[in-house]
């Protein structure tokens, strides 16, 4: 079963988490920008150049959201070959967007997933 997929679905946490959460809480206002059904998705710190450089830093990871309620989603974290880390350093930005991961490329019925989507983030 595919995804429900919302064009450009990013924000900012509210708070950071720790690497112990399993769940977050998004901008004010900015949870209905992601599907209400589960999703995969990256948090990033944002003072790295993108999700990917962050993930590589073990400032970042791959989790999958199942469920959203207002401005809360509740994650499964370390998804995707990468780790459950805390992204909760005083004065930094964290980022969430949804993902197209390739095994969810794959279940839409593409024989082979597009060419950005093989690419991990780790």
């Amino acid at each position: 079963i595919m995804d429900d997929y919302k064009n450009y679905a990013y924000t900012t946490l509210a708070a950071g988490i720790s690497a112990a959460a399993t769940s977050c809480s998004v901008a004010t206002g900015t949870g209905s920008r992601f599907p209400s059904t589960a999703f995969d998705a990256a948090i990033w710190d944002t003072s790295y150049s993108s999700a990917t450089a962050a993930v590589l830093a073990g400032a970042g990871e791959q989790v999958r959201v199942t469920a959203r309620s207002t401005d809360a989603l509740t994650i499964t974290r370390a998804q995707g070959g990468t780790s459950a880390v805390a992204l909760n350093t005083t004065g930094r930005t964290y980022a969430i967007a949804q993902v197209l991961t390739e095994s969810r490329a794959a279940a839409h019925g593409s024989q082979r997933a597009p060419q950005w989507a093989r690419r991990s983030l780790t």
